[in-house]
Parts: structure tokens; sequence; C-alpha cells
């Protein structure tokens, strides 16, 4: 365990002014930099040396900081400065952001609109909710997932340009996840959430649409008269409630210009709220909603009290999400809708020889274009072939692939063989 550090000592480029927080997995410092600017300095407990996925995680928090800073996202995040080691008793790892004074989080803001008349505040709650939503579009258009998205992780900081007179600042994004790189403490930890804002996927791993699913919930706190949902912890309890019944088509506080424009935002944070993360809109498509633009509803939907529809602006052209199906010769299949990976549990519905895999034999993955590709865990490389060859690293699947499984490295049987069809 690291020491904690007193004010006055210096760490790398730091000199640390004020501890600020302590966490099981770190302690946050307000710190000085040599050229005179503030940080916010994060000393971990967690990850350490100890663990094999330690400078996995390093390089993964580089790439997240290069994307964030070279993109739309540095105005919207606490931007990452810097990771670096230094002794601390122990060789301990240190990650830097950006650091700001004033503003509140938007759990303190909800709390204090909550006092207000509706008539008085509607302007405030709406105007919050867009510039939330731009916010997670910000860091969603350069492939991350935030993971942990609640009102405490949303800070809002002055700024007089802002009609509500604060921008945000997303926060706590060290442990945020890269869609087109496999997180390094998957399969060694779960990754992090919130009680009451989990979404389906929390339970495996989230992924984009899972933002969108917390974030419809805080944007119900702002702009509707209640949550979907009665509190939940885990998010089989969640699964669970989904299963019973959809989110309910929600009641806004007030209007937001039209009442076709306040039936496409409550459509759309009803969508948000699907159990199915492709039938949800995107975190640009819900900020659509929120500014009043036109949003088309799924074919299949007659009204909003039918199933869960999916969304689209009309005004652009995404790049659709399809379905991965593998299918085995006797018929058998297994749909995807979202990366995952695959062990001998999940194949045994396909060929009961699959009992005799590893653990984990497939990770179906998604690029930042929605492109799905195929990694093969190091444990199963003698196990699987794309198209008669063997992968290492990365390969793209194909509508008609084929991949042969088998059940051991000396086994004499037949491998299961799945063909690939993206729907």
């Amino acid at each position: 365990m690291p020491k904690l550090i007193p004010p006055g000592r210096t760490v790398g480029e730091y000199t640390v002014v004020q501890e600020l927080s302590r966490g099981c997995k770190a302690v946050c410092y307000k710190a000085r930099r040599r050229d005179g600017r503030m940080a916010f300095l994060k000393m971990y407990a967690s990850p350490t040396l100890a663990l094999p996925w330690y400078r996995a995680y390093i390089a993964y928090e580089e790439e997240k900081r290069r994307r964030i800073v070279a993109s739309d996202a540095q105005r919207y995040c606490l931007a990452p400065i810097e990771i670096f080691e230094a002794e601390n008793g122990i060789r301990t790892l240190f990650q830097a952001f950006e650091y700001v004074d004033g503003g509140e989080d938007l759990r303190s803001i909800i709390r204090k609109l909550a006092c207000r008349p509706t008539a008085d505040s509607w302007v405030l709650r709406l105007t919050f909710a867009r510039v939330f939503l731009a916010a997670l579009d910000s860091v969603h258009a350069v492939g991350i997932v935030h993971g942990d998205l609640k009102p405490e992780n949303v800070h809002m900081l002055p700024d007089r340009a802002i009609e509500c007179g604060m921008k945000p600042r997303l926060i706590d994004m060290d442990a945020s996840i890269l869609v087109d790189r496999r997180a390094p403490w998957h399969g060694h930890e779960g990754y992090v959430g919130t009680p009451n804002y989990y979404s389906p996927e929390h339970g495996s791993m989230p992924v984009q649409a899972s933002d969108v699913f917390t974030a419809s919930l805080i944007a119900h706190e702002l702009l509707c008269v209640e949550r979907p949902f009665p509190d939940y912890g885990a998010s089989d309890e969640l699964i669970s409630i989904l299963r019973r019944r959809s989110a309910p088509v929600p009641m806004l506080l007030s209007s937001i210009g039209s009442p076709m424009a306040d039936q496409d935002l409550r459509s759309a944070l009803r969508a948000a709220l699907s159990a199915v993360p492709s039938d949800r809109p995107t975190a640009r498509e819900l900020r659509a909603a929120l500014l009043g633009r036109r949003i088309e509803a799924h074919p299949a939907t007659v009204t909003e009290a039918a199933s869960t529809p999916g969304f689209r602006p009309a005004s652009t052209h995404p790049q659709p999400r399809r379905a991965l199906v593998l299918r085995s010769p006797t018929g058998s299949q297994l749909r995807f809708n979202i990366p995952t990976a695959v062990g001998r549990r999940t194949l045994q519905r396909l060929n009961s020889l699959s009992s005799m895999l590893p653990e984990e034999v497939l990770d179906l993955g998604l690029t930042a274009d929605n492109r799905w590709v195929l990694r093969i865990p190091r444990v199963a490389a003698a196990y699987v072939e794309l198209n008669g060859r063997s992968i290492s690293g990365e390969a793209p699947l194909r509508s008609g692939d084929t991949l042969a499984i088998r059940p051991s490295e000396t086994s004499r049987a037949a491998p299961l063989c799945v063909e690939v069809d993206l729907q």
C-alpha cells in the first residue's frame, strides 16, 4: 500500500497542495505542476505492479488520453495530462488530470432544482440535460464508454457563454472502456458502476448503449415527473424488472416547444431504456430529441404504448447496427448484439463436445465503426481456426466466414464448424 503524501512533498512534476479524498483504490490530491498550473493528482492503490494487467492498463490509459486530448472530448472531460510511476514507499502509479475550480456536480444541481417551481426552472433543466448529452456524445465519438455515469460524475463549471451559465465535465473516467480494445482488467476484475444507475449490461461488460441507458435515467431526473424504475442494486435486479415490464412512457414536467417534439422526446427517453442495447438511440440521437429535432420511430412501432421502439434522426445516417449470429450445421444458433466473451458454457448450446473447451474460447468485439472482429484468447489459440487458418491478434468477421472449433488440442473428434451471419 503506498504511503499518504503530506502537503509540500513533490512527486514527479507535482507538488502536493492538499489531500482531497480517499477511496479503496486511490487517494486524490490537489497538486501544483512545476510550470505553476494546478492538477488533480490520483495515487493508485490498485492497479499495482503485482497484477498481470498492470502494464497493459498504463498503455490503455495512454491511448484513452490520446483520443481525448486530440478531440472535442477534451472540452467535456476532466482531461488527462499524464500517467506515470514514482517511488512512494513502493513503486506507485499516479495519473494527473486538469484541475478545475468552482462548480458543482449534477446531483447537487438536481436537488436545488427540485426546490424551485418548474415554470421557473424548466429552461435550466432542459439546458443541463442537453449539455450533459453533448458531453457524452463527445466521448462516444472517439470510441469510449464512460461506464459509470451518474449525476455525481457530471461536474458543472461556470461559463457565461452557455444559457444555463455552466458547462459540463465528465469525471472518473480512469475505468472507462475503449470500444475497440479489450479492457486489461477483463477476466480479472469486474467493471465499475453504481446502484440505481446500472444498465442491464453492467453485469458483463458495459457498451456505449449502456451509457445511453443511464443517461436516460439522469434525463428523467431532470425533465420528468418521476424515474421509470424503483431503486435497484445489481444489474440482475434491473434485468428482472425489464423481463416483467418495459419502461413506462415518461411524463415531462413541461414542453420542449411543441406536442410533436414532446412526443418524440418521451419516446426517445423510453427507447433508451430498452432491454436490448441495439434498440436504444445513440447519445447523439437522444440529444437530437432533447433539441426538438424530428426523430423517426421504428416502422414496427404503432404507438408510444407499444413495445419499446428504436429511433433514428431524420437528418442523419448512422452506421447500421448488425447482430452477429453463429449457426451450426444442425440449425442451432447463437445471436450476439453486443461485444461478448464466448466460453464453453455458451458454446454447449451448439454442441455437447464444447464442454471440453477452455473457459473462454472466443472474444467477439466491435470496432469504433460498428464492425465485428474476432479475437482468440491465448489459452484457446490451438482450438480455433477462421476459414481454415489459425489467427493471432484480431481478425474481421464477415457473413459466410466459418469457424472450426476443436473440442481439445489432441481430440480426433470432428471440430464444431459454425457459420458467421451478420444480420
